[in-house]
């Protein structure tokens, strides 16, 4: 019996650590955003988008490959008027079966709300992108201008509806594509469609791909469920012991 409570003990002590070292050692101290600028995502969160329609002549992956994000920090910056979210990206070809990592827990977006500043880590026209809930005017400032500069887009605009961003769009005038993001009320972009433009006549696309699943469980949720298994532990040896 003795021994009994002993490895009854041990579970409870290992299941209220194990979570602290998750939260340790994962992502750091988490946080929902920065002091004044809020992402409609969280620290942990992991994001699957899947391609549906793509046209590969013009570079695209083919159907039914996959694009992964997970969010491993969000960091505020120059005292709140900034923020910095971290990523890493992974990038799956349906064809050749390989995985390739795209950015390992480097910056995916940075953006400074007094300077209208938006950056990405690289020029990309093949997978989603998230927008702040706050700020979100001067955020699409930024996409604007760093479409233009360093994307390389041409005429970039975006559209709202209740305030709320719903689609950025930029074109290629070199490819005469166009390409939108469509958004989510949690400022995630869920679809990605690539046209030309006599592609919206015949109702056809030339590279498409949606949002199939995210993870939005936040590390603190792990601590709740170990506790929980602790409790159901314990109350199952006190009942086995008094029968």
């Amino acid at each position: 019996m003795k021994a009994k409570t002993i490895s009854i003990f041990l579970l409870i002590v290992i299941s209220f650590l194990i979570p602290f070292s998750l939260l340790s050692f994962s992502y750091g101290n988490l946080h929902l955003s920065a002091e004044d600028i809020e992402w409609g995502i969280k620290e942990g969160n992991k994001y699957t988008w899947v391609v549906r329609v793509s046209n590969e002549s013009l570079g695209f992956l083919p159907v039914g490959s996959k694009y992964e994000i997970t969010v491993t920090s969000i960091r505020s910056m120059n005292s709140g008027n900034a923020s910095e979210l971290n990523a890493t990206i992974t990038r799956y070809n349906s064809k050749t079966k390989i995985t390739t990592t795209v950015l390992n827990n480097g910056t995916f977006i940075y953006f400074d709300n007094e300077t209208k500043t938006t950056s990405f880590y690289a020029p990309f026209n093949d997978h989603g992108f998230f927008t702040t809930k706050t700020d979100h005017l001067r955020f699409a400032d930024g996409v604007d201008a760093t479409f233009s500069s360093e994307f390389g887009f041409t005429d970039p605009g975006r559209g709202w509806n209740d305030e709320q961003l719903k689609y950025i769009k930029a074109e290629d005038h070199a490819t005469d594509l166009t390409y939108w993001w469509l958004f989510n009320d949690k400022a995630v972009s869920y679809r990605l469609e690539v046209d030309h433009p006599r592609d919206r006549e015949e109702g056809t696309k030339q590279y498409v791909i949606s949002l199939t699943s995210s993870s939005a469980i936040p590390f603190e949720s792990f601590y709740l469920i170990f506790m929980g298994v602790a409790i159901l532990s314990l109350i199952y040896s006190y009942k086995k012991r008094f029968k």
